[in-house]
């Protein structure tokens, strides 16, 4: 009977203590939300990047075409979106120019 006292006795002791370890920490997250209130509830959203990589299309930019009709830009916009794998209209290309060569 002595061996059931002793076990009871120390399983009470365990709980008290799991239990006072779960008081503290309950204690320490109340102590630091109020030493910090700028941190407690809804996190403030992050700034937006410079580029658009999230799917949303990007404001029109003005195309400045040199030597090229729309018809040939309209090509190696859809090329260039075709070898990357990105949707043309995420692309932000600002200027084609022809450039005059040889070929090589």
């Amino acid at each position: 009977m002595k061996d059931l006292f002793l076990a009871l006795e120390l399983t009470l002791y365990g709980l008290v203590a799991v239990f006072g370890v779960l008081l503290l920490f309950y204690a320490a997250i109340v102590i630091l939300r109020r030493a910090a209130p700028h941190r407690e509830g809804r996190r403030a959203d992050p700034p937006a990047p410079a580029h658009t990589p999230s799917g949303a299309a990007p404001p029109p930019a003005l195309l400045e075409l040199v030597g090229v009709d729309e018809r040939t830009a309209a090509i190696i916009i859809a090329i260039v979106a075709e070898e990357t794998g990105i949707d043309p209209d995420l692309l932000n290309i600002r200027s084609i120019k022809k450039v005059e060569g040889n070929g090589q």
